[in-house]
């Protein structure tokens, strides 16, 4: 063998030892690019979904209300809420009657929250002192057709313990006027 011969040869090698690197490192980034495209995909659907979510809020005076509310940025189409007692609740509230569970919402918009009174706070809890606990769960979809459906647990003992200062409002304010006001045309 000459050194032409053995050149050629090692170079050769050497090209495909480099181009198999370089094959293997195209394989990675072509990989990490995927994976980097598909989460964007994620991510850009999450920014652009609707997003149902139900809630208890407690109120001044201790108004129990509950809330539907689409926190998301697109409309969320027929909307179901479902709301399964997991500790039974024997009377009947006002939320046995909306509309807001158990029915079809077509349209909830962006930011929308549907409202509904409970009941007072302190009618919930049974003889034992606790309030009832739901397993709630939230169907919907999006424009697009694609279906959502979120699964979570509402426990309204969250609130045992808190008791609300009513607020006053300007209706109050101008009462208090009124009052203020007859009191010194009485004195007058």
């Amino acid at each position: 063998m000459d050194v032409q011969t053995v050149f050629t040869f090692i170079s050769s090698v050497g090209m495909f030892v480099l181009t198999g690197i370089y094959v293997y490192y195209t394989a990675k980034i072509l990989n990490a690019n995927q994976k980097m495209f598909e989460e964007a995909v994620k991510t850009r659907e999450q920014n652009s979904m609707p997003n149902v979510i139900a809630y208890f809020d407690q109120q001044k005076l201790n108004q129990l209300n509950f809330i539907v509310e689409n926190i998301g940025s697109s409309v969320a189409i027929d909307t179901v809420v479902k709301l399964d007692p997991i500790i039974d609740f024997p009377i009947k509230t006002y939320l046995d009657e909306s509309n807001l569970v158990d029915s079809q919402i077509p349209t909830i918009a962006p930011k929308q929250k549907l409202i509904t009174f409970v009941e007072m706070m302190f009618g919930m809890s049974n003889n034992e002192g606790k309030n009832p606990i739901f397993n709630a769960l939230i169907r919907f979809h999006d424009v697009n057709g694609k279906k959502y459906e979120m699964n979570y647990i509402l426990d309204l003992n969250v609130w045992n313990g808190t008791a609300r200062i009513g607020n006053k409002d300007f209706h109050d304010l101008v009462r208090a006027v009124e009052k203020i006001s007859d009191t010194l045309e009485k004195t007058n």
